[in-house]
């Protein structure tokens, strides 16, 4: 009994170690790395390559390149107004140079309130409003709104910059390449983050400030469902944008070295000031507006 006991035994550990070898060889390797890749690629595809997540990222690269080529066409629009209504003589007539912003001030006004009154505003805070309120519903006049009576505005001499408009701008293309795309709200409101993100890239050529913007400011966090369609928008816009205007940066800096590390003190100083200054300037800017 205890002879026949031992021999199983040793059947059973010999049938063990072959199975063991088995699972080693090359074949049986190759099949069970197959087999993970399929089990993997089936979660992959269930998690990112649902049809609405490739709409999205179909979508963002649409947008994307609407913020290249609408950032150059806002350029070129701010250069024409710029010329033809400030390029009178130098010794013309003087109170001319109070009058021609006022003037585009009026237009601008009129143009605004029968056309696109939400088109009212820096740009910037009337996109983070469509998204929190509005489902990141803009209307498709919008955008063509803002970017004349913009143009007409810095054309005309008004103190004003393109950042807030361009975000505006293609803000609203991004809205209306979702509506057209037949999106969720989710989803155009991401396309709305895209298109300001685009808008960025595009004029100031930095596409990792878009990106950082567009997630940071206008979508308000880092997520992983909103990298991926920021990123293209943000990547496209800046390569059809450079292909059109050219690869200079907007703006250039110059290069500054510390000579003494007293100077870090100044530069510490200097960003509390600054840090102080932005907050009475915030607070005065809005109590104005508020008056007028």
């Amino acid at each position: 009994m205890k002879k026949t006991r031992k021999k199983k035994n040793g059947a059973n550990l010999e049938k063990k170690r072959s199975r063991r070898r088995g699972s080693r060889t090359p074949k049986k390797f190759i099949s069970d790395s197959i087999n993970h890749f399929n089990v993997f690629f089936k979660e992959f595809h269930s998690t990112f390559l649902t049809r609405r997540h490739l709409k999205l990222i179909i979508a963002s690269i649409v947008v994307g390149a609407l913020g290249g080529v609408g950032a150059a066409a806002f350029l070129f629009l701010i250069d024409f107004f710029t010329n033809f209504l400030l390029s009178y003589p130098t010794n013309f007539w003087a109170p001319i140079i109070i009058l021609v912003p006022a003037i585009g001030g009026l237009i601008v006004a009129l143009i605004t309130y029968k056309l696109a009154p939400e088109s009212e505003g820096h740009g910037v805070s009337e996109v983070m409003e469509s998204i929190a309120r509005k489902r990141g519903r803009i209307r498709a006049r919008v955008p063509i709104v803002k970017m004349v009576t913009s143009a007409i505005t810095i054309g005309s001499g008004g103190s004003a910059g393109a950042e807030g408009p361009i975000v505006q701008i293609v803000g609203g293309a991004g809205s209306v390449v979702g509506r057209l795309f037949k999106m969720d709200d989710e989803s155009v409101k991401l396309l709305v983050v895209c298109g300001a993100a685009a808008g960025i890239s595009a004029i100031f050529k930095a596409p990792l400030g878009g990106v950082f913007f567009g997630l940071e400011i206008v979508y308000g966090g880092m997520e992983a469902i909103a990298l991926v369609p920021v990123v293209l928008s943000s990547f496209v816009a800046t390569i059809i944008g450079q292909g059109i205007l050219g690869t200079e940066p907007l703006l250039r800096l110059r290069i500054f070295t510390v000579v003494n590390p007293f100077e870090y003190l100044l530069f510490f100083a200097l960003g509390v000031a600054f840090g102080l200054l932005s907050i009475f300037w915030i607070k005065i800017f809005h109590y104005i507006s508020e008056r007028f």
